[in-house]
């Protein structure tokens, strides 16, 4: 599904929404590192990112990837 990510750069939260059941949704880091990865049957899902160090992450839902960097 086509998805938003927002706020990009991220502090605390990360929102993901999608006008359709986002599906599996993952979420990890530079090195492969899961910080989400489970199938979502709703159409919005909010990650928190205030542990996670700063750098780059990636967003996969679906076929469909992005980058988010962590401030």
């Amino acid at each position: 599904p086509i998805f938003t990510t927002f706020p990009n750069p991220v502090i605390n939260t990360l929102n993901i929404n999608s006008i359709t059941k986002l599906g599996l949704v993952r979420v990890f880091n530079t090195s492969g590192q899961f910080i989400l990865n489970e199938v979502i049957n709703e159409t919005d899902v909010k990650v928190d990112f205030t542990s996670l160090p700063k750098g780059l992450y990636i967003v996969s839902v679906g076929d469909t990837v992005k980058k988010v960097i962590k401030k």
